[in-house]
């Protein structure tokens, strides 16, 4: 479980990295040099409303990748379920996460990187020690992929 809390953080953490990021780049391109908290509080208010679901948008189809081998597998279990698309988006997330347990975790996670962020805190890092984390770098014009700390 306690693997499957770690990816589950950072793709949490991953969504607000990379999704603040891309708003302040577009509004201040210099904000990783001027680290700005009433910059991040009012990109937050003004994607308050919708946060959440580009949130469930973006992250739903990672976290149920990190449990099922395949998209039909994917398929076939949902349509066991039932599910259609009258289901409720909390429904669908915790299902994504396979226990309510990894749910509950979830969401505690997404409450904490909010708090941040309603504090003004936002640094563009994600704070991880772990294996499962890969982050792409954008420096001079080249994209690459940094894998940090992987574990044999």
């Amino acid at each position: 479980m306690e693997k499957k809390q770690q990816l589950l953080s950072d793709i949490v953490k991953g969504f607000f990295c990379g999704f603040l990021s891309g708003v302040l780049d577009r509004r201040q391109p210099s904000w990783r040099f001027e680290q700005n908290s009433k910059l991040v509080k009012q990109v937050i208010a003004d994607y308050f409303d919708c946060f959440a679901v580009y949130f469930c948008n973006v992250t739903f189809p990672i976290i149920l990748s990190s449990n099922f081998n395949n998209y039909e597998e994917v398929q076939l279990d949902m349509s066991r379920h039932h599910f259609s698309d009258e289901t409720p988006v909390k429904m669908l997330m915790r299902y994504a996460c396979q226990s309510k347990e990894l749910y509950a975790f979830m969401v505690e996670i997404y409450q904490k990187e909010m708090i941040k962020l309603l504090e003004g805190n936002f640094t563009g890092e994600i704070d991880n020690t772990d294996m499962y984390y890969q982050r792409a770098v954008l420096e001079s014009h080249q994209l690459g992929f940094n894998e940090e700390n992987k574990k044999s």
